[in-house]
């Protein structure tokens, strides 16, 4: 009998360690589920606000120069200062309000987005970008992202090949675009305006003979004025 209640026991003891063991592994297969799953989410998260951050950079990259966009993604903020070596084209188009008057809104901004986009091609292929448009009016700048010697060459060239895209395109467009162009080299200061809604501007006198040399410039021409000379 004492060996059968010890075997009894025994018995009793090892279906208790076998009972523990068991759930003692559920709860470690339950609690590496949790961590996978944590795991799983924690780099979807990271994965999501790598891409909206990618989104982020890439439009403060579409909206601002170059230089000025590097400088907040890397410090949150852009040093306004001066720039003594650019040149800065004024692309104004002729009989803008009369001609828009005549087409519908949506047609209006339709030939705007594509002249601008092309615009900011030629732009960039002369190593210039576009700062802002005001209203009709396009203003470029070349000399902002580095120091550049042949600012004024880059911008004449530029402002040439504006008036050739302008030509070709009037030859089967249905709206004959014609600009004044106004080209001036000089200094220029260049910050960040606005908190909630910020744009980086540009000021200075060259930028008042820009727009006033271009209110005299004959159209589909190029008019220069070296402020330094």
């Amino acid at each position: 009998k004492a060996q059968e209640l010890l075997k009894t026991e025994t018995l009793k003891r090892i279906k208790t360690i076998n009972f523990s063991l068991f759930g003692f592994l559920i709860l470690f297969f339950i609690l590496v589920v949790v961590l996978i799953q944590k795991y799983i989410y924690i780099n979807r998260a990271k994965i999501l606000i790598g891409k909206e951050k990618n989104k982020i950079i890439q439009l403060i990259k579409n909206i601002l120069p170059e230089n000025v966009a590097d400088e907040i993604i890397k410090n949150g903020t852009y040093r306004s200062r001066k720039f003594s070596q650019t040149t800065v084209l004024v692309a104004d188009f002729i009989n803008f309000t009369k001609i828009s008057a005549k087409f519908s809104p949506e047609t209006i901004i339709n030939e705007l987005n594509e002249l601008y986009s092309t615009f900011d091609s030629i732009a960039q292929k002369y190593s210039s970008e576009r700062v802002k448009t005001i209203g009709d009016a396009y203003l470029a700048v070349n000399g902002l992202s580095e120091s550049n010697p042949y600012s004024l060459e880059n911008m004449i060239g530029c402002g040439l090949e504006f008036i050739d895209f302008l030509n070709k395109r009037n030859k089967t467009a249905e709206i004959q675009w014609k600009i004044r162009l106004s080209v001036v080299t000089g200094e220029i200061i260049g910050g960040i305006v606005g908190i909630d809604k910020y744009l980086f501007d540009v000021f200075g006198n060259t930028i008042n003979l820009v727009f006033r040399l271009n209110s005299v410039a004959d159209p589909m021409q190029l008019l220069i004025l070296e402020e330094d000379a």
